[in-house]
């Protein structure tokens, strides 16, 4: 019996000893919009009666992969086309549309399709490491609207604004 309570003490001593190696993954990639008017009008906002408000129904998101345009969905997602509406918070003032872009390669391109005329290219950089991703910059149609060391509207998260 004496032998059985060595061997369990030192076996306590062998499992704190060890190491644990734990890798955090980190996928920071989304980006979140407004979408208004000239005159700042919320075109994402369900209740407004704009006649220019979203319909998220004919929005789409594809991504550039290998030169072939693949249309995102992942059905056991929380934003299975992409994308996802927020409502304003304490953060936001308006309704978000958060999109999930193509971050394949360190710079990757994105199109999110608003209906069948009217599509927006997104692009953008990512630093990547063996186990994250992270967004650092955001171009909207060839233009810089967000990114390390850009005048920005809020530098502490991925916003930008789209005027339709």
């Amino acid at each position: 019996m004496k032998y059985i309570y060595i061997i369990f003490i030192l076996s306590l001593f062998y499992s704190c000893s060890q190491e644990e190696h734990t890798s955090i993954s980190v996928n920071d990639t989304y980006i979140d919009m407004y979408v208004t008017d000239k005159d700042g009008n919320d075109l994402l906002n369900p209740e407004s009666k704009n006649d220019k408000n979203v319909d998220l129904n004919k929005l789409t998101l594809t991504y550039l992969i290998n030169n072939k345009e693949i249309v995102y969905y992942k059905k056991d997602s929380d934003a299975p086309n992409g994308f996802m509406l927020l409502p304003p918070n304490a953060d936001y003032n308006k309704y978000i549309l958060r999109i999930f872009p193509n971050a394949t390669y360190d710079k990757s391109i994105s199109y999110l399709k608003w209906d069948i005329s009217n599509v927006d290219t997104i692009s953008i950089e990512t630093n990547k490491t063996n186990s994250s991703t992270i967004c650092v910059g955001v171009e909207l149609n060839g233009k810089k609207v967000w990114g390390v060391g850009h005048q920005n509207e809020d530098k502490d998260r991925k916003l930008i604004t789209i005027i339709k």
